[in-house]
């Protein structure tokens, strides 16, 4: 007997049910774009704070999204020859989604070493996977939204308390990247409530190099 295959699940997002396949193909791909715009960083984003430039994490932050801005290219160049009469697979658009979203926090953290002003909790982070969950835009910005695997990943970073977690979420929207996290509005800035700068809660200074051999 012939085997019956089941459809493969498409995108939605971006479309409704007047939207052609086309005009969801294009939405996506403007949205997309918007994601690939070269981040601004403001003039001064930190002030009061002691800011530098860790040479290694800038490394790595440049092969990063050199690598991944290369893969969302890729994918979308494939996406554009896709017939308008075909619906974008969702794991294809996903894909999509994630990579300009990782090219766009690995880019705003290498300006922000590149022009020296990176403040001290920043330099925790040393792996893919530290900045992206603590620049996680569907994250709990609160001290109250500090999970279990947030936790997981963050707190051999110095990341381990929730207070904490909610300042440097805080100096992460600074910077823009949670412009569209969907409790941005509703979130109470962690400043002001008594707590020692991020730098001093987790005894880092800004002068110090990341150890060789890091992942």
């Amino acid at each position: 007997m012939p085997t019956i295959q089941a459809a493969p699940e498409v995108d939605i997002r971006s479309a409704s049910a007047q939207t052609t396949p086309g005009e969801a193909k294009r939405a996506l791909l403007r949205e997309v774009a918007h994601d690939l715009e070269a981040p601004v960083l403001p003039d001064d984003p930190f002030p009061e704070r002691v800011t530098g430039r860790n040479a290694r994490a800038a490394e790595r932050l440049t092969e990063w999204a050199e690598e991944t801005r290369a893969k969302a290219e890729s994918l979308m160049n494939r996406l554009c020859e896709l017939s308008d009469e075909k619906p974008v697979p969702v794991p294809e658009s996903s894909r999509l989604r994630r990579l300009a979203r990782a090219w766009r926090v690995f880019e705003t953290f290498r300006l922000l070493h590149e022009a020296r002003l990176c403040p001290g909790i920043f330099f925790r982070l040393r792996t893919k996977a530290d900045f992206l969950t603590l620049s996680d835009r569907e994250a709990d910005s609160s001290a109250t939204g500090y999970d279990e695997s947030q936790r997981q990943v963050l707190s051999k970073r110095g990341i381990s308390h929730r207070h904490i977690w909610a300042e440097a979420r805080r100096l992460v929207a600074v910077i823009g990247l949670l412009d569209d996290a969907p409790d941005k509005a509703t979130a109470a800035p962690a400043s002001g409530d008594g707590l020692a700068a991020p730098e001093a809660a987790v005894g880092v200074s800004v002068v110090h190099a990341l150890p060789e051999g890091e992942p």
